[in-house]
């Protein structure tokens, strides 16, 4: 009676890792063939753009995050007119402000079509702002110990006169 069960758990086993092979190759034909598609949506339109379908929290929260974006970009513009006056770095100041406010307008643009394709607009519009504050960061920071490595060079020489 064991050897029975066991030769039937056999067959089972044969047959389920049979299953799973065969389901398996679906899987990788289909990951191979559709690989450019396999983040996309299954209701995409002929243009590759995605329908949204959004609840009333996430729009009230889309909306926020605009307004918000919209706020801080407004800021961002006449802190880097300030910035101009001082130093020319308010001109990326400027331009990355420019690009978040362009990218707040793509997200509220997306509520009202309720198409991907203005939500597309938004990260790439993004994408491309904090790519800019990166560098604007890394080039402030060069310029910061610059600054204050004259600073200190003035500091010290100044020490070295007064003790002659």
């Amino acid at each position: 009676m064991d050897f029975e069960n066991n030769k039937n758990e056999q067959c089972h086993s044969n047959h389920d890792i049979e299953e799973l092979d065969r389901i398996r190759n679906q899987v990788i034909n289909n990951f191979s063939s559709n690989s450019s598609d396999f983040y996309s949506s299954s209701n995409n339109n002929e243009n590759g753009s995605v329908t949204l379908a959004l609840d009333d929290l996430t729009v009230k929260n889309i909306k926020f995050m605009a307004t918000v974006i919209k706020v801080l970009s407004i800021l961002g513009i006449i802190v880097g007119v300030f910035q101009i006056i001082i130093l020319f770095l308010g001109i990326f100041t400027i331009i990355i402000s420019i690009k978040f406010f362009k990218s707040a307008n793509a997200l509220e643009d997306t509520l009202i079509t309720k198409n991907g394709e203005q939500l597309k607009t938004y990260f790439n519009e993004q994408s491309k702002a904090l790519k800019l504050y990166i560098i604007f960061i890394i080039v402030s920071i060069i310029i910061g110990i610059l600054f204050f490595s004259f600073l200190m060079l003035c500091v010290i020489g100044a020490l070295a006169n007064d003790s002659f």
